[in-house]
């Protein structure tokens, strides 16, 4: 009786013991990521986008393009890992995760029954954005929490401006870059779809490259990097690009002279400083000359279907600055005025309610996001990026120049996001502005 006792016991504690590890052993291999694999992970994430978007711009004419189709298993791929690390913190954690996912679905639903005309493709695409959006915001409240390497992002990111600059330059001087504007205006967008969604890419790598090379020791590869970003600014012919490489070479400036009155005793800032110059002073033979004078010289002409705001043949200051965005504003609030109250509490959907073949998003992200997803709907949609402002924001202070510049940089891109768009509801640029937000995250950890 004792001996089948003892057995009874033995083979319990062994199972007890046999199932810890085999939960262990599941736990360690593929629930959570360890460190090491998560920064491989960001590296190979990360260095990708640039790949993507070049494909994207080559396979526009298919019914989805590469980059698009790419992205959508990125995004499922992060959004089940998410969920997992959701599961293992309770219950609550994973509804309040989900809520914003359940919001797009309820807003498509209701748009899908009410909604007088609707395309059914652009809408899901719109609402594959948001998710991207969504996504990528939550991935990255994860990872401010962990231990991420700063070097490894600044490593990555100076690979990805290599091979976006080199590959703007080789579709200049090949003859077989896009052009920026397809009705006015002058500017090179290289192999690349969006001039707009371009511009905004080049300021998060810029916010970086400066940040490197202020503050650390840049290599060779920084410099031939940043110089190839830097010439980038006035070639593409956005305001977005011009004004914003010029805010950023500013901030950095400023900073340099607040820490160090004599910076041009230094080398990197002296350099620096000399770029800038050169920058300034070929902006005469830069395309972004002739766009400027657009703006703000009478032979600006907006597009016949466009002109409300006139007088004679000149275009209200605010509808050239915005680029007619003022327009489809009003259009798109009208909708929002006209419709019911369940779809002013969870949105318009995509472009608001509009005629087959006439669907156009304001391009101003905070209003399309509002006007798309409704009161209640865009409330809980932005409630992920402010708890990330928020944690973002401890890191700050006390304030130094790293952080500080990434700041800028990210202050930067939601401004250009609440103005003209391409930003959050832009899938490649919200993975550029991601790296920009995790590397802020990391600025206080060591390597």
């Amino acid at each position: 009786m004792q001996a089948c006792l003892t057995l009874h016991i033995y083979y319990e504690v062994d199972y007890v013991y046999l199932k810890k590890i085999i939960v262990e052993d599941i736990k360690m291999n593929y629930f959570p990521i360890k460190k090491d694999s998560i920064n491989q992970m960001l590296f190979i994430f990360f260095l990708i986008q640039p790949l993507l978007d070049l494909m994207t711009a080559f396979t526009q004419e298919l019914p989805i393009s590469v980059g698009a189709f790419v992205r959508t298993f990125l995004m499922a791929g992060l959004f089940i890992m998410l969920s997992i690390w959701h599961i293992k913190r309770g219950k609550s954690q994973l509804l309040l995760f989900l809520l914003p996912f359940a919001v797009i679905l309820i807003s498509l639903l209701i748009n899908y029954l009410y909604k007088p005309q609707m395309n059914l493709f652009q809408e899901i695409n719109f609402a594959m954005k948001t998710s991207y959006f969504l996504t990528l915001a939550t991935t990255a409240i994860v990872l401010v929490g962990l231990y991420i390497s700063k070097q490894n992002l600044y490593r990555v990111s100076e690979l990805i401006s290599l091979i976006i600059g080199i590959a703007y330059w080789l579709a200049i001087i090949t003859n077989t870059s896009r052009e920026s504007y397809y009705f006015t205006g002058e500017g090179y967008a290289g192999w690349f779809f969006s001039a707009n969604e371009l511009s905004v890419i080049i300021l998060c790598l810029l916010g970086i490259l400066i940040t490197k090379i202020t503050h650390f020791k840049p290599k060779a590869i920084t410099w031939v990097a940043f110089i190839l970003l830097l010439a980038m600014v006035p070639t593409i012919g956005t305001k977005t690009a011009f004004l914003g490489g010029v805010v950023l070479i500013v901030s950095a400036f400023i900073y340099i002279m607040k820490e160090n009155i004599r910076f041009w005793q230094d080398r990197r800032h002296l350099l620096l400083l000399f770029l800038s110059f050169l920058l300034i002073v070929l902006i005469p033979l830069s395309p972004i000359r002739e766009n400027t004078e657009q703006i703000t010289g009478p032979k600006y002409q907006e597009q016949p279907s466009l002109q409300l705001e006139q007088s004679g043949n000149r275009v209200g200051l605010l509808n050239r600055i915005l680029s007619s965005r003022d327009i489809y504003l009003r259009e798109t609030y009208q909708d929002f005025k006209n419709a019911s109250p369940i779809r002013q509490a969870f949105g318009l959907g995509y472009a608001g309610d509009y005629e087959e073949g006439a669907a156009k998003l304001v391009e101003m992200d905070l209003f399309d996001l509002f006007f798309g997803y409704g009161v209640i709907g865009s409330i809980i949609l932005l409630i992920p990026f402010g708890w990330l402002g928020f944690m973002l924001v401890k890191r700050l202070f006390p304030l130094r120049a790293p952080p500080f510049l990434l700041a800028v940089t990210i202050f930067l891109c939601l401004g250009i996001s609440f103005l003209a768009g391409h930003v959050l509801l832009a899938p490649s640029v919200m993975s550029y502005l991601t790296l920009v937000i995790i590397l802020l995250g990391a600025e206080k950890n060591v390597s």
